[in-house]
């Protein structure tokens, strides 16, 4: 028996991670991940980024600039106590971890969106910064982008006033899509100001961000997700082009070269080309885009235990799990499913679920396991679960 195997066996059928961290250059937090408000010596890495994404149950390498191997992908928590990378354990034990499902496993994500308010170039009010704005084309090949081949993407939007990150964050707004009036020409110009100044902010749609709300972002659409602790499910892939700078900040101009080849142009070889290349126009700039995109979350199950809600939609399934105090739910199926714990504490098949450590946060239920979770605290236990992709994806 090997170890794996050996693990999941005397754990019920479930298998715990340790929390992936990615670093990224492009934004900040609210020290939800770790602490990550300012680009500050402190915070930042050798690298000049900051600990703004938890992967769960990751496969998938992050491609940052300053690549790290092995950054992303998630390490399984062993029955003595060791760990191996849950992309060579997929290697070793491929069908006990994800039965045939390994082609359809997603890239899940915790995103920690925010830091200090800053002043932009189009407003006197100052605002916490988003994502910058950006999309996922895919990686261009000798100057040629297929956005096919980009990455889609879904988003829950978790509620924080629970434990234990009791935060009120007031009004946010993200901002997806450009404004239906907005001109190719005032977009590229927008592009054009990278790192000089935010116009291009200005041109995409805003909208309040909502506990419980969604969304769905098909390759090559512009976006800048808003200021709110994030859940994110996508094709596992991590590519990007970054359309705007971070919001409120300025680029010197001895760096501004290199920034742009490295975070927008991405081997293009002018915004003319990504305009031209990476965006998708027509989807971004639907006069029809809440509508066509928005996916609130719904509740599908609920008695005396708590209540269920499915929080992904289209190619992507995932649910919140709402259990009661003292009472308990079994989730059982065929697929493997990735587990988070958001809120409360207790056990699942008896195992602990805490949030001040961090192997007991996260954790994979195997196929056909049968996962006993139940609520050891005095306020509703939240896990959210992740499903493989409902299309089949190689990669």
């Amino acid at each position: 028996m090997n170890p794996i195997e050996e693990t999941i066996k005397k754990n019920g059928g479930v298998i715990f991670a340790e929390p992936a961290i990615v670093h990224r250059v492009a934004y900040s937090g609210r020290n939800i991940v770790g602490p990550n408000d300012s680009f500050t010596a402190p915070l930042m890495d050798g690298r000049g980024y900051l600990p703004v994404e938890w992967w769960v149950m990751s496969i998938t390498q992050a491609e940052n600039d300053a690549r790290v191997d092995g950054e992303g992908v998630s390490n399984l928590v062993l029955a003595d106590g060791s760990t191996m990378r849950l992309d060579h354990a997929a290697r070793e034990s491929e069908t006990l971890l994800f039965g045939p499902y390994r082609s359809r496993w997603p890239l899940t994500k915790i995103l920690d969106i925010g830091g200090k308010p800053v002043k932009t170039s189009f407003s006197s009010e100052p605002e916490v910064p988003p994502i910058p704005c950006h999309l996922h084309s895919g990686v261009p090949v000798n100057g040629v982008a297929n956005i096919a081949s980009g990455k889609l993407e879904a988003y829950f939007l978790p509620p924080v006033d629970v434990a234990p990150y009791e935060q009120d964050f007031g009004r946010v707004k993200t901002r997806l899509g450009v404004k239906p009036s907005t001109s190719r020409g005032a977009f590229l110009n927008g592009m054009r100001k990278f790192g000089i100044d935010d116009e291009l902010y200005a041109l995409l749609n805003e909208f309040e961000v909502r506990p419980f709300d969604g969304w769905i972002i098909p390759p090559g659409v512009v976006h800048a997700p808003g200021p709110w602790t994030t859940f994110e499910i996508q094709l596992p892939q991590d590519d990007f082009n970054l359309l705007a700078w971070r919001l409120g900040q300025r680029i010197p101009a001895n760096e501004l070269a290199s920034q742009r080849e490295a975070q927008l142009l991405r081997g293009l070889g002018s915004e003319e080309e990504v305009l031209e290349k990476l965006v998708a126009w027509d989807a971004t700039a639907r006069p029809d885009f809440e509508q066509a995109y928005r996916r609130p979350s719904r509740i599908i199950e609920e008695g005396a235990w708590g209540a269920k809600r499915q929080i992904f939609f289209d190619q992507f399934y995932g649910e919140s799990l709402e259990v009661k105090p003292g009472m308990s739910y079994a989730v059982t199926g065929d697929k493997p499913v990735a587990a988070v714990l958001w809120s409360g504490h207790g056990t699942v098949n008896g195992l602990a679920l805490d949030h001040g450590n961090g192997r007991e946060r996260e954790f994979l239920i195997t196929p056909n396991a049968r996962a006993t979770v139940a609520n050891a605290g005095p306020s509703n236990l939240m896990l959210f679960l992740v499903h493989p992709l409902t299309i089949d994806r190689k990669y």
